[in-house]
């Protein structure tokens, strides 16, 4: 009997909990009106299953920001691995394109000096004086046609020796001689014709002084026509260059100032140079 008692009791507490907590969840609790159950329960009971279930709420909603917080670190932890990743990459490539381009105007510069030099005896430092020179100077060339063969060389027949004959118009000689189809003939062409085929005009020859990929800043030119080597000769040098920060100014500023401190501590310049103020070195590009 007792037993009997006890199991409806807990029947009836098992049914009002139910009851309390279906209402809770779906906010049907007013206990102004007699027409909800949670009206019946006591005060106590109703207070402990508000609180908790505002808990419960309060629970689930942290630990919904947290995961919420927690996929974005992840994918913000993504996204700085895999740049720190591709970030290098996509420098070096750049750099590597713009060096293309820019060695190729740096040997156009050292031709030019080159020719300079042979015409007036020493290297410039001003860009405008180059170009002046490329626009108005002439270039002396050799028209070749024709060519000695081994027997005339071994009669001792030399080049200019069969230039003079060419250059004398006589016939019979020029025939005895087997230099009908030979001609050594002296033109002068445009200088930018002549070492720049299709490449510059007069219109664009002004812009072998800028460096590409830069707000239109201009190579450095140096030269120190007063070097003398060992033995007293004196060679004239030259030396035209453009550093990192003029063509790679818009690019990773960490990753540029890493190969930039990378070459200084190397003793090296940082940048594309070509030839030496320093001392003679052919010319050559610190690329070669």
């Amino acid at each position: 009997m007792k037993n009997s008692i006890k199991l409806k009791e807990r029947a009836k507490n098992n049914e009002k909990n139910r009851l309390l907590r279906w209402c809770i969840e779906f906010s049907f609790l007013n206990l102004h009106t007699e027409k909800n159950p949670l009206y019946l329960l006591h005060k106590s009971e109703v207070k402990y299953y508000k609180k908790a279930s505002s808990i419960k709420k309060q629970y689930f909603s942290m630990k919904t920001i947290i995961k919420i917080l927690l996929v974005a670190s992840i994918g913000l932890l993504s996204y700085f691995c895999v740049m720190s990743i591709l970030t290098p990459i996509k420098f070096d490539e750049t750099k590597t394109a713009r060096e293309k381009e820019i060695i190729q105007r740096l040997i156009d510069i050292r031709t030019a000096e080159v020719e300079y030099k042979t015409q007036k005896g020493a290297y410039t430092d001003n860009f405008d004086e180059l170009i002046k020179f490329l626009k108005s100077s002439k270039k002396k060339t050799v028209l070749k046609e024709g060519s000695l063969s081994d027997k005339q060389l071994e009669a001792g027949l030399t080049e200019k020796m069969a230039a003079k004959i060419v250059r004398s118009g006589n016939r019979s000689e020029i025939i005895a001689k087997g230099l009908e189809n030979f001609r050594r003939d002296t033109a002068y062409l445009d200088m930018i014709e002549s070492i720049f085929p299709q490449k510059y005009t007069a219109e664009t020859i002004d812009q072998i002084a800028i460096i590409p990929y830069s707000n239109n800043e201009r190579f450095e030119l140096k030269v120190n026509n007063e070097y003398y080597n060992a033995t007293k000769i004196k060679i004239p040098l030259f030396e035209a260059s453009a550093h990192f920060k003029t063509y790679l100014y818009d690019l990773n500023r960490q990753e540029l100032l890493n190969i930039i401190d990378v070459q200084t501590k190397l003793e090296k310049y940082p940048g594309l140079k070509v030839g030496s103020i320093e001392e003679p070195n052919n010319n050559a590009g610190n690329w070669e």
